[in-house]
């Protein structure tokens, strides 16, 4: 098949990046896929796979979104440009900057499929703040099956019903991560429902494996268990509060079986850091921030702890689970989807006193992890149903 990509940019952190790496793993081996990389950013500590074709975007959109830090190599007049189009972003809006952008952007070319696949988000009055992949693939490109992805809940990415109905009337597909997001959505436009599918994330698990080799056991041999977290450090989704505040109970009780290693960069690290020091709990929790490689933290640790008041579904879960690392995560939308309790490991309450009665729970009886690490070794997670509902999916067109 030929297979049309739109995606706004590759970045080296991030489940929606992470993701297409995967499926583009998936697709290049027995089709054509061309990608396009709307802001004209990929991070260069990220691999596209051999074989895909990259499209070059639009570079106004690259101004319009991408961060300062990541454009240092600007001249002095593409950074007075860049400064000029995010005011008139501010002033006229992003979909008036989006329409100027791909006014005169078209792909010269027939596809059987084009996928959108960074979704739109709305703010709470309904104005469009992140979007551009679902205009190019409506409007700019030439195929039998349009689909459009969205990879968190629905609301929380700002889509009503009148919005909805706006923008997804044109498509042939609406893909969801995980059917909790999809029951959501149908909720929101129900007349969309029949062509409302679920597509879960693929993973590349024999690099997974690899690249968990790649360093030695990152922890001290100290006796203690090691708890890891991998995620974006954004308080408002991922709660890394509730570990913390957990950390400092068991702290305070005189529990000191365990450590703590936080895996990943992001705008809060700074509140974080001021409570580990306030509380002195630096000798038990440690933020070695972002990782290009954060299989050996996964791989040698005792479990994987995330404590995210919502996820669209949570990849980072999956990548522990294939390394055999037990999972506990907060009962967030697809929790369920992701974790089998009991036997993966364990979902709690999704509160800061259910993050910290499980890991008591844990810390009580360590012989726990023992089992849930067994069950992980003869049930192994594989792509089979991402790669059997995207196939039913393909054959729609």
């Amino acid at each position: 098949m030929k297979i049309f990509i739109s995606v706004l940019s590759v970045n080296e952190i991030g489940g929606i990046s992470t993701s297409l790496i995967n499926f583009l793993n998936y697709l290049r081996h027995d089709n054509e896929v061309d990608l396009c990389v709307l802001c004209n950013y990929i991070s260069p500590k990220v691999c596209i796979p051999d074989g895909i074709n990259i499209i070059q975007g639009v570079s106004i959109l690259e101004d319009c979104y991408i961060e300062r830090s990541k454009l240092k190599n600007q001249s002095v007049f593409r950074r007075l440009m860049r400064n000029i189009i995010r005011l008139f972003r501010r002033v006229l809006g992003l979909q008036t900057i989006l329409d100027y952008a791909l006014r005169s952007f078209f792909i010269d070319k027939e596809y059987d499929i084009s996928i959108a696949f960074t979704n739109d988000q709305y703010d709470k009055k309904g104005h469009l703040w992140v979007g551009g992949c679902y205009d190019l693939v409506k409007n700019r490109v030439n195929s039998k099956h349009k689909i459009a992805w969205i990879h968190n809940d629905a609301i929380k990415c700002g889509f009503t019903p009148e919005i909805s109905k706006k923008i997804f009337a044109e498509f042939d597909s609406i893909v969801h991560v995980s059917y909790d997001n999809k029951a959501v959505f149908d909720e929101i436009a129900p007349i969309f429902k029949e062509k409302s599918y679920v597509v879960y994330n693929f993973y590349d698990i024999e690099n997974i494996y690899i690249k968990s080799k790649e360093i030695s056991n990152p922890y001290s041999t100290n006796g203690k268990l090691h708890f890891v977290t991998v995620c974006r450090l954004y308080e408002e989704q991922k709660k890394v509060s509730r570990i913390l505040e957990a950390v400092d109970k068991l702290n305070k009780e005189g529990v000191n079986t365990f450590d703590w290693t936080i895996v990943g960069s992001g705008k809060d690290l700074g509140s974080y850091l001021h409570f580990i020091n306030e509380n002195e709990l630096y000798d038990i929790v440690k933020f070695v921030g972002l990782k290009k490689n954060p299989y050996p933290y996964m791989l040698n640790a005792d479990a994987f702890v995330l404590s995210s008041q919502y996820e669209g579904f949570g990849m980072t879960i999956k990548e522990a689970q294939i390394l055999g690392t037990p999972t506990f995560v907060t009962e967030f939308g697809p929790a369920h989807e992701a974790v089998i309790h009991g036997k993966q490991g364990e979902i709690c309450e999704n509160s800061s006193s259910g993050v910290y009665s499980m890991i008591k729970r844990i810390l009580d009886n360590p012989s726990l992890l023992v089992a849930y690490k067994k069950y992980l070794k003869e049930n192994q997670v594989n792509n089979d149903m991402a790669i059997k509902q995207f196939n039913i999916l393909a054959q729609q067109r």
